[in-house]
């Protein structure tokens, strides 16, 4: 549930990645993109290079 509401915040460019991270309940940037990329396939910058809007 986190990582599907961390990339519907990481569509929009002018959100830190570190910030959505923390809103989304994960403790620091490191363990969001490791839990993201094992469960998406790949890291949160590529998720949103293919998901700007």
């Amino acid at each position: 549930m986190r990582v599907n509401a961390a990339c519907r915040l990481l569509a929009d460019p002018e959100r830190k990645t570190t910030d959505i991270a923390l809103e989304t309940g994960f403790y620091d940037h490191s363990h969001f993109s490791r839990t993201f990329r094992r469960i998406m396939g790949l890291p949160p910058k590529t998720y949103r290079q293919q998901h700007k809007f």
